[in-house]
């Protein structure tokens, strides 16, 4: 990651060495409105990405465990058992209604 943060600093921002080829070649008059426009649309996607993702329910705590392995090790089988017995507990302390059930 070096090597390319290195790249940038030396050769500039190639976003920036874009703009500035279109715009000193009259490719593209309105570059820097483009960039706002495209900014804007990033900003609005991302943010309804981010709406839409918290109203899904998290996956259920067993799948934590369930779907990493064909068959799950010991030790695997003795977190879960650890988890469950925490969670039967004190698990009004977490938010599980953001978890789907079983």
């Amino acid at each position: 990651m070096t090597k390319w943060n290195d790249y940038i600093k030396e050769m500039g921002d190639p976003i920036e060495r874009l703009s500035g080829y279109l715009r000193a070649n009259n490719v593209v008059k309105n570059i820097d409105e483009l960039n706002m426009q495209a900014d804007e649309e990033a900003k609005k996607d991302v943010t309804e990405s981010l709406k839409a993702g918290e109203k899904i329910k998290y996956s259920s705590v067993d799948n934590t465990f369930n779907e990493v392995y064909e068959s799950n090790p010991w030790n695997i089988i003795e977190q879960q058992k650890e988890l469950d017995e925490h969670l039967a507990v004190y698990g009004k302390e977490y938010p599980m209604e953001k978890y789907a059930t079983k």
